[in-house]
């Protein structure tokens, strides 16, 4: 062997090996960029459903409250409007089940169920569903109550029900806010501005009745103002729900 041969071989070696390392290292990469994107996309998918158990949770005690309370309330016809809740918070407790199993699953379950368009119709489905249901309690409510001889303490237990419910629904527009657009659900920013809007309003509506002492509930409940306020915040988050996000729409993915 010459020495021009014998030096070409550790330079063909040398090069052999630095073309090898940068092929890893391109593989790494490539490899790491989409389990970024993927656990960004993990916490987005949690919050949302998070938010949407939280929702659940104060729809079944403002339900649950009624159901408790309504003959206190002075609610009309409730012997048939307790039945009516006790079977709407069935329908409640299965959706609870339905999001602990979701909440409950492996990051690649998530993975698999957030890259599919189920995730949007699921999620979509959901708070629609809400809105459904709560749209069948404000119509309860919209009939005759007579709550002359309601006690404070459950006055106040409706109202502290209601300022939950608006919350909970105020968590789950930001929640769908900083998801945006990229999950499969139908993301409109000018219905989350709206939804913000009547929140803020319906959240400075309850602060004022919620502030008052005994004496101002006492007066309040001798109104018709009482039940129309409960009415008219039950209805109005609702329509927020129903119309939050659009099923007909389609989203970019």
């Amino acid at each position: 062997m010459n020495s021009k041969s014998a030096m070409s071989l550790p330079v063909a070696a040398l090069a052999g090996a630095i073309s090898l390392l940068l092929a890893l290292q391109s593989s790494a990469q490539q490899t790491q960029q989409p389990a970024q994107s993927s656990t960004v996309s993990i916490v987005v998918g949690h919050s949302v459903v998070d938010a949407l158990g939280d929702l659940r949770d104060s729809t079944a005690e403002l339900v649950s409250t009624l159901r408790d309370t309504g003959d206190r309330l002075g609610i009309d016809n409730w012997p048939e409007r307790r039945t009516t809740l006790e079977q709407m918070r069935q329908k409640l407790d299965d959706m609870e089940r339905q999001l602990d199993s979701k909440a409950g699953s492996t990051d690649a379950a998530w993975l698999s169920w957030l890259s599919d368009d189920d995730s949007g119709v699921t999620v979509t489905r959901q708070i629609r569903s809400l809105g459904d249901h709560l749209s069948q309690v404000s119509t309860m409510l919209g009939g005759s109550w007579d709550t002359r001889n309601t006690e404070i303490v459950v006055g106040h237990q409706l109202l502290d029900q209601l300022d939950e419910l608006r919350e909970s629904t105020a968590d789950l527009v930001d929640a769908l806010d900083d998801a945006g657009a990229d999950y499969g659900w139908a993301y409109d920013p000018k219905q989350i501005e709206q939804a913000r809007t009547a929140l803020n309003r319906m959240e400075q509506n309850l602060d004022r009745k919620r502030e008052g002492g005994d004496a101002d509930m006492r007066m309040f409940l001798r109104e018709q103002e009482y039940h129309v306020l409960a009415h008219e915040n039950v209805e109005t988050i609702a329509q927020i729900l129903r119309n939050l996000l659009q099923p007909e729409q389609s989203s970019a993915r």
